[in-house]
């Protein structure tokens, strides 16, 4: 019996040892906007849809007695228009084991703001403005150097005011001041754009419409 039991335990292992082991990553983008990606070394930029699933699977090579195999994923960038990690970093690093699915839940960190140029004029200032019926804060020129022409984009991460806030008197709602190369000043939201976490506002710029 106890041949047997050998036996049985040396093909068992032979047959552990001798299996290629798999895992999997499920990024999870729990906001409604999207979150771009970098993986290990590469320069390609991934797209991951608001309220979407992508799910990777990788061989992680043989098991042996005494270990089992891992892979480690390296975000060389990940951010996303209302997400990012704790102290806005953009890097991070993932784990995956043997036989195991390691899942990344990306939740909202952040309210947003996106301009889209949908007009012939270069924007070449874009300004946040908090109110609380006063001016609280009024931010730099979130676009810096890089004017954004026709027929593109931008996004920003801006702090939000939470729907749970007990105090009423913390409430505060934005405005947006975006200029253009030609100089002239458009002015957009009012009392009514409180944006909570997740929440994100849109410029469609197009003054002619």
């Amino acid at each position: 019996m106890n041949k047997l039991f050998l036996i049985f335990l040396i093909l068992s292992t032979i047959i552990i040892t001798n299996c290629e082991r798999k895992g999997n990553m499920e990024i999870i983008n729990k906001t409604h906007q999207n979150v771009y990606y970098r993986l290990n070394n590469s320069n390609e930029n991934i797209v991951l849809p608001g309220d979407s699933t992508h799910i990777y699977n990788y061989s992680l090579g043989k098991e042996t007695l005494f270990t089992k195999p891992e892979k480690t994923i390296f975000f060389n960038y990940i951010a996303g228009e209302t997400f990012s990690l704790d102290g806005d970093f953009t890097q991070t690093t993932v784990t995956i084991k043997s036989e195991k699915t390691t899942r990344l839940y990306l939740n909202p960190t952040h309210a947003g703001i996106k301009i889209i140029n949908n007009s012939n004029k270069v924007i070449t200032s874009l300004q946040t403005i908090m109110h609380k019926g006063i001016v609280i804060k009024e931010s730099g020129n979130l676009i810096l150097d890089h004017n954004l022409t026709p027929d593109n984009e931008r996004y920003f991460r801006i702090p939000y005011y939470s729907s749970l806030e007990q105090n009423i008197e913390n409430r505060f709602y934005y405005q947006f001041k975006v200029q253009t190369d030609d100089l002239q000043v458009y002015t957009f939201g009012d009392s009514t754009v409180v944006l909570d976490k997740g929440e994100q506002y849109i410029i469609d710029f197009n003054p002619l419409k």
